[in-house]
């Protein structure tokens, strides 16, 4: 859905079918929020045992996520302009080393973007073109085994969502953006327990 910020009265209305180009203001008008969201994120990481670099970037990262999410919630759209500087950080944390490795982070860029795009293709356009590009971001990230991970969780708890929306009678829309940004949280933090936990179990 595509859309544009109209006055009306003293509040601006989303209006569908014209074009909405990203302006750091939007964050801003999100404050009430963000800032809390924000806030909490280092206690939860600190809890999680992050330190030092990697605590840091999860906090980036994490912040980042809240900003995309919340956005794709009012408005309904994922912005390049959030995505390009997330994706670059986490490539080049990466390349740093501070995540993993390179070659890893673009395998899972390219697995999210065309696993992504392969749902979009079936959807008929049900999903849109910022989900797939969200999903390359995440990829960069989290590198290939743990988007797979974050994927996973993303459609179960967006088709929970979906089953109790619809079952209550609501919209048959959604943003997506929100439960890829579940998924991505959950496997940045518990996704090498996880896949540990697997190997050994199931291997």
């Amino acid at each position: 859905m595509t859309g544009q910020l109209v006055p009306s009265g003293s509040e601006w209305v989303l209006m569908e079918s014209a074009g909405l180009s990203f302006r750091w203001w939007l964050l801003w008008q999100e404050r009430g929020i963000l800032l809390p969201g924000m806030a909490a994120l280092f206690p939860a990481l600190y809890g999680a045992g992050l330190s030092g670099a990697e605590f840091w970037s999860g906090a980036f990262f994490f912040a980042a996520m809240l900003s995309i999410s919340v956005l794709d919630c009012r408005y309904g759209m994922i912005f390049d302009k959030v995505l390009l500087p997330l994706g670059i950080s986490g490539l080049g944390l990466h390349c740093a080393g501070v995540l993993g490795d390179a070659g890893d982070a673009l395998l899972g860029a390219a697995l999210g973007f065309l696993l992504l795009l392969l749902v979009r293709m079936g959807s008929r356009g049900g999903m849109g073109g910022g989900d797939v590009k969200y999903a390359a971001v995440l990829g960069a990230w989290l590198g290939w085994q743990q988007v797979l991970l974050a994927l996973f969780l993303a459609f179960l708890t967006g088709g929970m969502a979906g089953i109790g929306i619809v079952c209550h009678g609501g919209r048959d829309r959604m943003p997506f953006g929100p439960f890829l940004s579940i998924g991505a949280g959950a496997a940045f933090l518990w996704g090498a327990s996880f896949l540990q936990w697997y190997e050994g179990y199931w291997l």
